[in-house]
């Protein structure tokens, strides 16, 4: 199929004027999404300090992501240094298929799994099935070594599991 620049640049158009006719809810989705990360990396700074870990152990940094219908926008990273170690949450994006949102766990050791941290509307709450994601409740499921199915909510008893797994301890998630 050949086609030529000025058609190229027609149908690319075309896609931008049908993503910007959805801008309104797409950024209250981006909206939801930023503050369901902040909201996480609350709970994940609260369990380390109570763990032990210091404040300055504790690095919030920015990033900036692309997703089509969003464009690019800035999400914060949360990196965390336990002993000779870092641990970093860095958010992937809120347009998922069978998910609204992800977080991938790393640690800077060799061979250590990538736990996904994966938001999804809290099915706990009754809400209307027409009811869009971003006015629903949130929850964050984790999958160690990535894998779906068999995930778990996280908790903080899950997020000791998973801190296990990626700094290379033998404690499995949800133990």
């Amino acid at each position: 199929m050949h086609m030529t620049l000025a058609e190229i640049v027609s149908r690319q158009k075309e896609r931008a004027a049908t993503v910007a006719d959805q801008v309104p809810q797409w950024q209250a989705r981006r909206d939801k999404w930023l503050k369901e990360i902040n909201r996480l990396f609350t709970d994940i700074t609260d369990w380390l300090q109570q763990a032990g870990v210091g404040a300055d152990a504790i690095e919030k940094t920015q990033q900036t992501v692309y997703e089509e219908r969003l464009g690019h926008y800035s999400t914060p990273v949360l990196t965390v240094t336990i002993g000779l170690h870092r641990v970093t949450f860095r958010p992937k994006g809120t347009f998922l298929m069978g998910a609204y949102g992800r977080i991938d766990a790393t640690s800077d050791l060799p061979d250590t799994p990538i736990i996904k941290l994966v938001a999804d509307v809290d099915l706990t709450w009754a809400a209307t099935p027409d009811t869009p994601a971003h006015d629903q409740d949130w929850q964050w499921l984790i999958y160690p070594g990535g894998a779906r199915p068999g995930g778990g909510r996280l908790s903080q008893d899950t997020f000791t599991g998973l801190m296990a797994l990626v700094l290379g301890e033998s404690l499995t998630v949800g133990a």
